[in-house]
């Protein structure tokens, strides 16, 4: 006697099992996808700390330099003041004036080159704090890549089996009986063929008379469908 109902069980269950792997499948790539996102998010702002801690740095080295400017021109100025013999109130106020318009633009450089100074050694300890966080962001990240890709290979070596068996079994199930099958695969959501359960449909739970029951009893084999679902009957040993 012909095993085509109960091998359609059995393929029905390795498409169910290729669909459900697909699904985990697709899942762990969700998830790793979603760490390596926050890592790349993270290093993003990480660089872009590193970038805001350089330009700091260059403002603050310009500064500096327009500060030490300011200081020695003053001193220029100063010596200028101070050792011309001149009596010209006009040339001596000029000169005073042009020192004091120099110590006020020295004294904002100052107060710029502590600000810069202080934003410096900020940055230094947000830049610090990222360095940790990205180190340890990578390190997760490599751990659930290396997992992904085992899982990712497990998945695909299975598949493989699937597949091969899969295609023994349509080829030694009977062309009719096939076509039955993949016909109410789609409409049955992945369930083509249901299991009988005492005597009721597995699958929709609904009464199976018994006059099928019987008939399913002295051939295992024959094509019925259950009157409620449609699906193809299965009654297991």
């Amino acid at each position: 006697m012909s095993d085509d109902i109960k091998l359609l069980y059995e393929l029905q269950l390795l498409y169910n099992k290729e669909a459900e792997l697909k699904k985990v499948s697709k899942e762990s790539f969700i998830n790793f996808s979603e760490t390596k996102e926050k890592f790349e998010s993270i290093k993003s702002q990480r660089d872009k700390l590193a970038k805001d801690l350089s330009d700091c740095k260059k403002s603050l080295q310009d500064e500096e330099l327009n500060l030490h400017t300011l200081e020695e021109n003053i001193k220029k100025h100063e010596k200028e003041l101070f050792s011309n013999k001149s009596t010209n109130p006009k040339f001596l106020t000029e000169l005073e004036n042009k020192v004091k318009e120099l110590k006020n633009k020295k004294d904002k450089s100052e107060e710029t080159v502590l600000t810069l100074m202080e934003e410096v050694e900020e940055l230094k300890k947000m830049l610090n704090s990222f360095d940790e966080i990205l180190k340890s962001a990578e390190i997760d990240l490599k751990d659930k890549e290396n997992i992904f890709n085992n899982e990712q290979n497990e998945t695909k070596k299975i598949l493989e089996e699937i597949n091969l068996r899969r295609k023994i079994l349509r080829e030694n199930i009977n062309p009719e009986y096939l076509e039955a099958f993949d016909r109410t695969y789609l409409m049955g959501q992945g369930k083509s063929v249901s299991r009988i359960l005492g005597n009721v449909c597995g699958v929709c739970k609904s009464t199976i008379p018994l006059s099928i029951i019987q008939k399913l009893k002295k051939d295992p084999n024959m094509l019925m469908y259950c009157e409620n679902c449609g699906r193809i009957l299965y009654l297991s040993e």
